[in-house]
């Protein structure tokens, strides 16, 4: 085989791949079916576009796939910082996610798409440290659930005072209304 006829085979392989998952998107979406499965839904039409887009125009891969090593896992990054904001703002559509809360998860998927974006900060950041790309990225990632978890631990230590609060609260009227409904039987006997 020549290396022509696997890139052609390549090509097909990946033009089917991609059609075929479209039209399979496509029908699953008109029996309207999204439920909870919109972030994949939305993953697997990108993809099979990206299949077709391969398949049909083999010369955008190279504008798509950066040569270096670094590229390539910034791609990747970006890629999964991607996912999680469509998850976060799915999440939010839906109701299960407060908008406070979606916070904690914007602002860092931003700033990790910033740096992604912008090479030259990122750069910045590991020549003031000292530190390597993977470990400056580690680094923000792990600074961003830091705050996540104390903003968390605040909100925690909030509502356990406040129902701490309100069992007291709640213990004192049951305790009223048993005073109350002991002194309306008392009431009742004497005039019976």
């Amino acid at each position: 085989m020549t290396l022509e006829t696997t890139m052609a085979m390549t090509r097909a392989i990946a033009g089917i791949s991609g059609a075929a998952l479209l039209v399979a998107t496509a029908r699953y979406v008109a029996k309207k079916r999204l439920g909870a499965s919109f972030p994949l839904l939305f993953l697997v039409a990108a993809a099979s576009l990206g299949l077709l887009c391969l398949a049909l125009f083999p010369e955008w891969a190279a504008l798509f796939m950066p040569d270096t090593r670094m590229g390539r896992i910034r791609l990747a990054v970006a890629a999964l910082t991607v996912f999680i904001l469509i998850v976060t703002f799915e999440s939010i559509r839906r109701t299960q996610l407060k908008e406070r809360y979606a916070l904690l998860w914007v602002l860092p998927c931003i700033l990790v798409l910033a740096m992604t974006a912008w090479p030259g900060v990122l750069n910045w950041v590991r020549e003031t440290f000292g530190m390597e790309y993977a470990s400056t990225m580690a680094a923000v990632v792990f600074l961003s659930v830091m705050a996540a978890v104390f903003f968390l631990s605040k909100n925690i230590s909030k509502n356990e005072r406040d129902v701490s609060r309100i069992s007291q609260r709640c213990a004192m009227l049951e305790a009223r209304i048993r005073e109350l409904e002991a002194a309306a039987d008392k009431e009742n006997a004497a005039k019976k």
